[in-house]
């Protein structure tokens, strides 16, 4: 029973991951999920993403580490 659940959740990441959903770190693997809930009315998203568990700072178009 706990190995079909793990693959369950398994193929639930897969999924997530391949509907770019989950983002998941380059630098200390963790893999997590960005949700917005709202807009401000100074908004303005320079794609720019850090890992919420590491700090690694990143871009969220080509991936690439910012120094």
């Amino acid at each position: 029973m706990s190995v079909q659940i793990a693959i369950q959740k398994e193929e639930q990441l897969k999924e997530a991951i391949s509907q770019d959903k989950v983002d998941v770190c380059q630098n200390c693997g963790n893999t997590f999920l960005l949700i917005w809930l709202k807009y401000g009315c100074d908004f303005n998203d320079f794609g720019l993403r850090h890992c919420p568990f590491c700090g690694l700072l990143t871009e969220e178009l080509t991936g690439d580490i910012v120094v």
